[in-house]
């Protein structure tokens, strides 16, 4: 397999560059290291996957660029010859898209066209790309969603998602190639940005500080841990057939933001306060997925536990990002930090 990961230098894309290595992929990160997070952070994941292919004598190549870019994509389809993508690359976000519309519009919409146009022109033996979706493309239907439900976005971030999923829908039939789009449903662990809730909240607690919680603490999400979401990932790149696919990756077992705050709090061993804020529009009351879909065809089975994912991530935050620094002198040490962890066994076990 050689892979193309666009956005392969954030948080699942980093994650699914090291499993791909691992199977024998030559694995091409193609990412801008763009500043809606520190990039530094990004960039130290990069390193992680340069100094684990490194170790495993395997091809890797970093390429800061954007994805938007068409003579770069020529050049890399021209001289990789990718047999697979995965389309990660975008801006996520419910909250910044209600500001910036038009940016989720040329980032998400825009760079899923890109891609499949490079593709078009490139791409000959490319058997599967998989393109990165959400559940937020459901809105505030009645869960569990099936893959089946129609789109009801709630936000400019899940309309772009919605939109990219057309796109990649047309080019399938265009192309006539393997195309997949994976609705992720809220993904956490080690290495996930700094403004994901369970991030945020692990910080202000680690810090003593009380969190902000927007809405009802009885809201309701489905959690999961980013090697169940890695694993079908990869399964859904493996898929074989020149055919149109869509599946839910989640735990299938959404819990209430006070059962994740308690099990937070547990996994710290100290009670946590909370700031009480109103609703934020553009959030689902719940999200909710039936995964019957990718267990029967791609054989995923989610099997990390909210608590034990939970326990995973603090001990990740504690080796790699010491308490008592500056986020901002954080991100510049991540670098050093990733090259001490690979001394010894990695907390997350990955």
């Amino acid at each position: 397999m050689r892979l193309l990961i666009t956005g392969g230098a954030g948080f699942i894309g980093s994650h699914l560059a090291e499993r791909a290595l691992a199977h024998g992929a030559e694995v091409v990160i193609l990412d801008n290291l763009a500043a809606n997070y520190d990039p530094a952070l990004k960039q130290a994941n990069v390193e992680l996957v340069r100094m684990r292919a490194a170790r495993a004598g395997a091809g890797f190549r970093f390429v800061r660029g954007d994805v938007r870019n068409g003579e770069l994509l020529d050049r890399l389809f021209a001289r990789h010859r990718f047999t697979h993508v995965a389309h990660l690359a975008g801006l996520p976000g419910v909250r910044p898209s209600l500001a910036e519309p038009r940016r989720y519009l040329e980032a998400n919409v825009a760079g899923t066209v890109a891609v499949f146009e490079a593709i078009r022109r490139h791409g000959a033996g490319v058997e599967r790309v998989v393109v990165a979706s959400s559940s937020s493309v459901y809105g505030a239907q009645p869960g569990p969603w099936r893959e089946d439900l129609p789109p009801a976005p709630l936000s400019p971030y899940a309309a772009s998602k919605a939109a990219a999923e057309q796109f990649a829908r047309t080019y399938q039939r265009m192309l006539g190639i393997g195309v997949t789009c994976l609705r992720y449903f809220t993904v956490y662990g080690p290495r996930q940005r700094p403004d994901m809730a369970i991030a945020r909240f692990t910080a202000r607690a680690l810090a003593g500080q009380p969190i902000p919680v927007f809405g009802d603490v009885h809201s309701r999400r489905d959690y999961t841990e980013v090697g169940d979401a890695v694993r079908g990932t990869w399964a859904a790149l493996c898929e074989p057939g020149a055919d149109f696919q869509v599946y839910n990756l989640g735990s299938g077992r959404p819990v209430t933001l006070k059962e994740l705050i308690d099990a937070l709090g547990r996994v710290l061993h100290r009670p946590i306060a909370l700031d009480l804020q109103p609703p934020s529009p553009g959030d689902a009351p719940a999200t909710w997925a039936d995964i019957t879909r990718a267990r029967q065809r791609l054989g995923y089975h989610p099997r990390t536990a909210l608590e034990e994912g939970l326990r995973r991530y603090v001990g990740w935050v504690r080796w790699h990002l010491p308490v008592g620094r500056g986020e901002g002198r954080a991100a510049r040490g991540a670098g050093n930090h990733v090259r001490r962890g690979l001394q010894r066994r990695e907390t997350n076990g990955r």
